[in-house]
């Protein structure tokens, strides 16, 4: 199976392409970019793999990139970061999976 596999998932025809570190309400964060590449061009989204939980993201049409992050199925904030990576919005915001 061609693809990426991160953390356990597998993710057929993803290219990684980098990835960033940061620490959100004590709990350890990888913040994944990886670009899908299909007949339509190519998507880039990124899995947020933590210690509590997983997350994905996609690039909005501005370039800047919003994610939720999930611990048990409880949303711990939305991150707002640009396509650098640097964080620049982290607001609360509980919601069921």
């Amino acid at each position: 199976m061609s693809g990426l596999e991160i953390a356990g998932l597998a993710i057929a025809g993803a290219t990684l392409t980098s990835s960033v570190f940061s620490r959100i309400r004590g709990n350890s964060y990888q913040v994944v970019p990886t670009t899908f590449k299909g007949s339509s061009g190519e998507m880039t989204t990124t899995r947020i793999a933590s210690t509590k939980g997983d997350a994905y993201a996609s690039v909005s049409s501005n370039g800047d990139l919003t994610a939720r992050s999930w611990d048990g199925g409880e949303a711990l904030g939305v991150l707002a970061f640009d396509y650098k990576g640097s964080w620049s919005e982290i607001t609360k915001e509980p919601r069921k999976r």
